[in-house]
């Protein structure tokens, strides 16, 4: 079986065939790299380096945290009145909820004056992280609403501490856990 070529064809027709393969392919890397460049949220982590020599010291907190003994119970509970009732008429698409922090320590005994503060953090959109207190509100429970800027999913973390200006806790307790910071997080879909 002998292949047959057109008569017509030459030099020209396999350049101008060569030419718009690579034109094709160049074109659909172009587009692609435009997209990846315009969708990219800027999302980052602004300090990698610093992060990464802290992580010994990262390691000592999670081994100080976990020798405490301490319990955390994060409950999200979506639709709270409370901070639907204060919203701004603007905020249409907003999504409310109430978080709620139970501390115990080892033995299971409420833990109260702690402080307690934190961020809500959206982990595929920069720009929408809001900084949260939590009050406390009697027997180890603490708690704020929070209104989300957009649906999906988040992760709320929290510090808590000894409150170094309370003097009702045992002075051993608070001199042996001066300073350090419990560090809790929970992922939560708000709807």
């Amino acid at each position: 079986m002998k292949l047959s070529l057109p008569e017509n064809l030459n030099g020209y027709h396999v350049f101008g065939a060569f030419a718009a393969f690579f034109g094709v392919v160049f074109a659909v890397n172009g587009f692609m790299v435009f997209m990846a460049l315009d969708s990219w949220s800027g999302l980052s982590t602004e300090d990698a380096y610093q992060r990464g020599l802290r992580y010994n010291t990262t390691l000592e907190a999670m081994e100080h945290r976990d020798a405490l003994g301490w319990q955390e119970n994060v409950i999200y509970t979506p639709g709270s009145p409370d901070a639907a009732a204060t919203a701004d008429a603007d905020s249409q698409s907003e999504s409310y909820g109430r978080i709620t922090l139970e501390m115990r320590d080892r033995d299971g005994a409420l833990l109260e004056g702690l402080i307690v503060a934190g961020q809500i953090w959206r982990p595929t959109n920069e720009g929408f992280d809001r900084p949260i207190e939590l009050e406390a509100v009697g027997a180890g429970r603490y708690e704020t609403d929070v209104a989300f800027p957009l649906k999906g999913n988040w992760l709320i973390r929290l510090s808590a501490q000894r409150d170094p200006n309370r003097h009702d806790i045992a002075r051993a307790d608070a001199a042996e856990h001066e300073g350090f910071i419990f560090g809790i997080e929970k992922r939560v879909n708000v709807q």
